[in-house]
């Protein structure tokens, strides 16, 4: 999902590429599940991605704390 945010917002189109160098989503992420350095954009993307089951209006308030602590 952060990936397809990532598209919307920015216009990439090459996901496949950019998921292999940037995705670091896994058990010892540490909070983080991208980290994307775009120099021609002159910009770093640090995300946190959730996905819900259930209709929620927002994510569980520890994914900010984890985010927030990884960077």
């Amino acid at each position: 999902m952060a990936l397809f945010a990532m598209a919307l917002k920015f216009g990439y189109d090459d996901l496949e590429t950019i998921g292999a160098d940037a995705v670091v989503d896994g058990p010892d992420d540490r909070g983080c599940d991208v980290i994307f350095v775009d120099r021609e954009q002159g910009i770093a993307i640090v995300a946190q991605s959730y996905v819900s089951t259930t209709s929620k209006a927002a994510a569980n308030a520890g994914k900010a704390a984890t985010l927030r602590q990884a960077v």
